[in-house]
């Protein structure tokens, strides 16, 4: 099995690699360096998932020959009270078209990082500060989740695999 996915972040490698270790699924994965064809950082469910679709599709057209492409994209949107949340889209795209995407659950943002994306901020440039600032557990806790994302990358992209590999 080939696997073409669209990104070469090394985090985002480390958890393909593990979850397809722990499904005992054998592949040769490519990955690609791609844009998302979104904003840096995007800021409605739409725009995130788009940009997951936007990677699978990039990869898979630089790499035709792949069983199937993968997009991950990790972003924010805001309740209806005016909250943001983070979460990540995993898309899974076939050579004909076939296209699964699924969503990790969303994690209300603190405050601090609440309004950092409301004065359309990157939040990356302020996860240190953060870490740095709140020195609870809870607060290191969702520190490090809104830095490595790992989380939500994991389970988006398990319930996406998932569901593709059941389908096939």
């Amino acid at each position: 099995m080939i696997i073409a996915f669209g990104s070469t972040s090394e985090g985002k490698k480390t958890i393909l690699n593990k979850l397809l270790s722990d499904i005992g699924i054998p592949a040769e994965i490519l990955f690609i360096n791609v844009t998302s064809g979104v904003s840096q950082q995007p800021l409605t469910s739409l725009e995130t998932k788009t940009g997951s679709i936007n990677r699978a599709q990039n990869a898979l057209a630089l790499a035709p020959h792949a069983d199937f492409a993968l997009g991950v994209e990790v972003g924010y949107h805001p309740n209806r009270l005016g909250q943001y949340s983070m979460f990540c889209w995993t898309s899974v795209l076939t050579p004909s078209n076939k296209l699964l995407s699924f969503r990790s659950q969303k994690v209300l943002l603190p405050q601090f990082h609440q309004h950092k994306l409301i004065n359309n901020l990157d939040l990356c440039d302020y996860v240190r500060d953060y870490l740095k600032t709140y020195s609870d557990p809870l607060s290191q806790y969702i520190g490090v989740l809104i830095r490595d994302r790992t989380p939500l990358i994991e389970k988006s992209l398990e319930s996406a695999l998932l569901a593709f590999l059941i389908k096939n």
